[in-house]
């Protein structure tokens, strides 16, 4: 399964909302938030967008069970609760285990430049 990894590793997210609230499962609407934004989403509406126009195929590769994306104030209520330490710790195992499979099958990381990427680069002209 592509992302398997970075599942994996948002799994162990602590998940800060009661056990009545969770309709969505925490480490499907992180991964999906993530795609997201790889694919240019900026904005919490951007995101749900993303995971309604992409919701059938994100259930079937990632064995989610989404009905629907998420309401706007969920999204953001969730993330604003969130323990930023518990994210960062997802990612740094992730991005551990991303060069444990490079040591093993030969995989090479190619790095790009946020900014450029985005658009956010200086403009100057020398």
């Amino acid at each position: 399964m592509p992302f398997a990894l970075l599942l994996t590793a948002l799994a162990k997210v602590r998940d800060p909302r009661r056990p009545q609230g969770r309709r969505y499962s925490l480490p499907h609407v992180l991964l999906f938030s993530v795609l997201a934004m790889l694919a240019g989403a900026t904005s919490y509406q951007s995101i749900i967008t993303f995971i309604d126009v992409h919701r059938d195929r994100l259930n079937r590769v990632f064995g989610a069970q989404f009905r629907r994306a998420p309401a706007i104030n969920t999204l953001r209520n969730l993330f604003l609760a969130l323990a930023p330490a518990d994210l960062e710790a997802a990612f740094r195992h992730h991005a551990r285990r991303l060069d444990e499979h490079r040591s093993r099958n030969g995989w090479r990381t190619v790095a790009l430049d946020g900014k450029t990427l985005r658009g956010s680069f200086d403009h100057l002209i020398e």
